[in-house]
């Protein structure tokens, strides 16, 4: 219960080919054809890729994967973590933790209610507050939502920031 398998829809193996350059190329356009099917871009890789005994095998991986990374980034893309992929996939929403910053991404179309936990909201910097609930509303901001013995209120909490992203 609670996992997930994410199915890889990419294939990233530049130094098991003659060229590693035709891996890159294949693999940006299969990133290409999942992003056309509405679907995140799940690319399976090696370590054999980017550690090995001969200093020319990682080095060549190393190349392919920048060369990727930047044809993949000049489409401007959204990195998302597995966990916010399930997330997304299990809710159409998702929140995490980045540094100081809860992120959350909507990506259903419709106003969602996200629970942010307490621990998460204390190791942002927001001290030790009952669970709020965040709205999440395309296009809009987010408003935070508390729960406490004088019913609910709308509150804003000390926060560096609280970021919405619609386009994952």
């Amino acid at each position: 219960p609670g996992r997930m398998y994410l199915e890889r829809n990419c294939r990233f193996e530049p130094v098991q080919e003659a060229d590693p350059e035709n891996a890159r190329r294949r693999c940006a356009a299969e990133v290409n054809a999942a992003w056309e099917r509405g679907e995140p871009a799940i690319i399976e890789t090696h370590r054999v890729n980017f550690a090995h005994s001969d200093p020319t095998v990682p080095a060549a991986g190393r190349r392919a994967l920048a060369g990727l990374l930047a044809e993949v980034a000049a489409r401007g893309p959204v990195f998302l973590t597995d966990d916010e992929v399930a997330q997304i996939a299990r809710n159409g929403v998702s929140r995490t933790l980045r540094r100081a910053m809860i992120v959350v991404r909507n990506a259903s179309g419709s106003r969602r209610i996200v629970t942010v936990p307490t621990e998460l909201l204390s190791a942002a910097g927001g001290g030790a507050h009952s669970s709020p609930l965040l709205v999440a509303l395309p296009g809009h901001a987010v408003g935070l939502i508390f729960a406490d013995e004088n019913g609910w209120r709308i509150d804003s909490l000390p926060l560096p920031v609280v970021e919405y992203d619609s386009s994952s």
